[in-house]
């Protein structure tokens, strides 16, 4: 072994643009059943590959693991997320050594869920029977981790992404203990009903479980900034239909495709998947223009024929009005109705009061414009809110 070769694995399922860096190897992983993306392969030697689709990238974990007797230090990325340094660079892994040299395990900063716990989180985007065979698995196979993974699953922190960087001997002790829970987990769990995404269970497990090893031996942490290259693929997938849906004006069909995403898939809306907010603000449009349909009230906005791009660039213009307590006359220029604006104030404002002065803000310009319609749209909904809130 060399003791001072750093090897960190970047995970990937398609071609992408390799960091030219010392120390970093892509490593394709379902390999076994795939065609070769010309990288290592997760399917040389002791492997997992062809289990792939339900360990997604700790396929790669495995090959680790197993298959590296060289390296002193070991770590995960994946594809299109990387560890940054200062100035948002992507680490350097010729640093890792002296990071390591006062704590045991680099890792990405853990994730505070703003409502629920670790177990309830999972559950309600994933499966419980996930979760009841974890809970049985590490009984049996190590039931001195126990209170540990009570203490994480009941509460509100977790690391997140299976992504982690250590000395070797620490990698492979992890390793070790994590798939002979997880091998416990698949022998038990019945995954032939899920969806392709459910099927990835035993991936989403590692993630929650490496929390519990860190838990369990009061490793010492350094958390760095995760940094994302490019949209994860199925949130590209999900702009691209989505866009289309718009462009077309197929307004409503992409609200319903929407609402089965954010149930089914809520990962792809995260920052490190849509790292451009394309995904978000194009549900902020479809869900504006489905309220407005409800109502009756319909933004001038829809009939200017702008493209996806142009809407999101004025929806963020029509947010800077919202939330700045400036005159609004750009708002006032796209036809914004008092619905569209409601809908804002309810994402940018914490009180009544600040949206009743918004949209009194708003009637004042109408009326100034000479729209007189809408101007009285905007009074009227601000009256009713007083009345509700009794201001």
């Amino acid at each position: 072994m060399d003791n001072n070769k750093v090897t960190i694995y970047m995970a990937a399922h398609e071609k992408f643009d390799v960091p030219g860096q010392e120390g970093y190897v892509p490593i394709q992983v379902g390999a076994a059943l795939h065609d070769d993306l010309g990288y290592l392969r997760d399917d040389a030697g002791d492997n997992i590959s062809h289990r792939n689709p339900n360990f997604v990238e700790l396929s790669a974990f495995y090959y680790m693991w197993k298959n590296d007797e060289d390296s002193a230090y070991m770590g995960l990325v994946h594809y299109r997320r990387f560890f940054l340094m200062e100035g948002n660079i992507i680490l350097d892994a010729n640093r890792v050594p002296a990071m390591l040299s006062d704590c045991d395990i680099i890792l990405p900063e853990i994730l505070e869920l703003e409502s629920g716990t670790v177990e309830s989180q999972y559950i309600d985007q994933h499966h419980k029977e996930d979760m009841e065979e974890t809970r049985k698995a590490i009984k049996k196979i190590a039931p001195e981790y126990l209170p540990a993974f009570e203490e994480v699953m009941s509460g509100n922190k977790t690391y997140c992404c299976n992504m982690l960087i250590a000395k070797s001997s620490l990698v492979k002790e992890y390793a070790s203990w994590l798939f002979s829970i997880l091998f416990e987990v698949e022998k038990n769990l019945d995954v032939s009903s899920y969806d392709d995404y459910g099927k990835r269970a035993l991936g989403f497990l590692g993630e929650r479980l490496l929390t519990v090893y860190v838990y369990h031996h009061k490793l010492k942490v350094k958390e760095l900034k995760i940094g994302a290259s490019q949209e994860k693929a199925e949130t590209k997938e999900y702009i691209d239909k989505t866009r289309e849906m718009i462009e077309s004006g197929r307004y409503e069909e992409g609200y319903r495709f929407m609402l089965d995403v954010i149930e089914k898939r809520p990962d792809t809306f995260l920052p490190n998947s849509d790292i451009h907010s394309f995904l978000t603000y194009q549900w902020y449009i479809l869900n504006i223009r489905h309220e407005e349909e409800q109502s009756g009230s319909i933004s001038d906005i829809w009939d200017k024929g702008y493209d996806t791009i142009k809407l999101i660039d004025s929806m963020k213009m029509i947010q800077d009005d919202v939330s700045s307590g400036a005159e609004p006359e750009f708002s006032v220029s796209m036809g914004v109705s008092h619905i569209m604006v409601h809908i804002l104030c309810g994402m940018l404002h914490d009180s009544v009061e600040t949206e009743i002065a918004v949209l009194a803000k708003f009637a004042e310009c109408y009326m100034k414009a000479g729209n007189n319609a809408r101007a009285i749209s905007f009074a009227n909904l601000a009256m009713a809110l007083g009345k509700n809130a009794g201001v």
